[in-house]
């Protein structure tokens, strides 16, 4: 099953909805068996997935919730009530879908996302939170109709795919908006908003802003504001969600975001927005970076912004597209001249060692493998 999911997976990027569009029809449209929240954004759409997640579960609902990528393991991208899909139904999703595709041949992304569609109407789900893969109008989950669309941000990033400025990049994101469903936004831009009005006055709807004020240096106040303003809107369609709901959703940790485990802190930052937004909620005390880059990335404006901020800085890869290490460290040393690469072992033994804080980011998929490497799961 795994070794078919890697086949898929060494196809690449598939933009469009031809292919899904068919795949979700010959599995009879289990994404219309249930309401669905569909969440875009350059960043926080996991997070603010994963709270408003926790908030519906929190008031009795059961909740579906998919999300990528995954960390450690392909389960943790499809989850009900938090749980991850068992291997076993994992394993009969696989081979029923392949039976039922005929001769199509989606991507990767096209085929999990089908499968957590089915996982979902089998599971009987109240509710279905969706994030989306790359971009919005052509993304693979682009097939459902929900009843709130989400936009938690834009800023640059996935430029080869969506374009080269954030207009454009947003209006690949707008492509979520569907006629009469209503819109909410964490974007600040003036420029964007104005667009993502425009936008949802031409499909009958509104835009709505997020309202809910919330204290600290962390930037995941700003995903959990996005998460409470999303209930409020749910709330005016007949979902009942309490206060004490919301406030035990918002306790929920999603792994590999601000993940504090004692002195470590692991963040999935990947692009410049995010390293900005992490560098906001870092503690004062910045012993050891853990650093790790794909790429595609653009290396030279985040190694600037966060190296420099920390005593020791170790260089190392993630486990998907690694931007070579030796290649990082170059970038790197103009900022942190004593910067040093290490394996990913060597940094395991360099975090464990550490007395200090310890900070692991750069890619989501280093994250990932680090919490593996030093034994902590990813279950939320």
């Amino acid at each position: 099953m795994h070794a078919y999911l890697e086949e898929l997976k060494g196809k690449g990027i598939t933009l469009g909805l031809e292919t899904m569009e068919q795949l979700v029809e010959l599995l009879g449209h289990p994404e219309r068996a249930y309401p669905s929240v569909h969440i875009a954004g350059t960043n926080g759409k996991g997070s603010t997935a994963a709270f408003l997640a926790g908030i519906l579960q929190a008031a009795g609902y059961t909740v579906g919730l998919y999300t990528s990528p995954h960390l450690i393991r392909f389960n943790e991208r499809i989850r009900v009530n938090g749980k991850e899909i068992a291997d076993e139904e994992l394993v009969r999703l696989v081979e029923s879908t392949r039976m039922k595709m005929r001769t199509l041949a989606p991507s990767y992304f096209e085929f999990t996302t089908a499968l957590a569609f089915q996982h979902f109407k089998e599971q009987q789900v109240d509710i279905a939170i969706i994030e989306t893969g790359l971009g919005g109008r052509l993304d693979a989950t682009n097939v459902i109709t929900p009843v709130l669309s989400i936009i938690t941000n834009v800023s640059l990033d996935h430029m080869q795919h969506l374009g080269n400025t954030k207009v454009q990049i947003a209006q690949e994101k707008a492509g979520i908006i569907k006629h009469n469903v209503p819109v909410l936004t964490g974007e600040t831009d003036p420029v964007l908003v104005t667009l993502f009005k425009n936008i949802c006055a031409e499909n009958s709807t509104e835009l709505m802003e997020a309202t809910a004020q919330l204290t600290g240096t962390s930037y995941q106040k700003y995903n959990k504001a996005l998460a409470m303003t999303a209930c409020a809107l749910l709330t005016l369609q007949g979902w009942t969600i309490s206060e004490d709901a919301i406030t035990k959703g918002l306790t929920t940790q999603w792994p590999g975001r601000l993940h504090v485990i004692d002195n470590m802190l692991f963040d999935g930052a990947h692009n410049a927005a995010g390293m900005d937004a992490l560098i906001a909620s870092l503690p004062e005390k910045r012993d050891l970076l853990v650093l790790g880059i794909s790429k595609e990335k653009d290396a030279e404006e985040m190694a600037k912004k966060i190296t420099p901020l920390f005593k020791d800085v170790l260089i190392t890869e993630g486990t998907s597209k690694p931007m070579l290490k030796e290649t990082l460290l170059a970038v790197v040393q103009r900022y942190h001249p004593r910067a040093r690469a290490a394996t990913r072992e060597e940094a395991r033994a360099a975090i464990q060692k550490a007395n200090g804080t310890v900070v692991v980011t750069g890619s989501l998929y280093l994250v990932g493998a680090m919490l593996e490497l030093l034994g902590h799961p990813t279950s939320v």
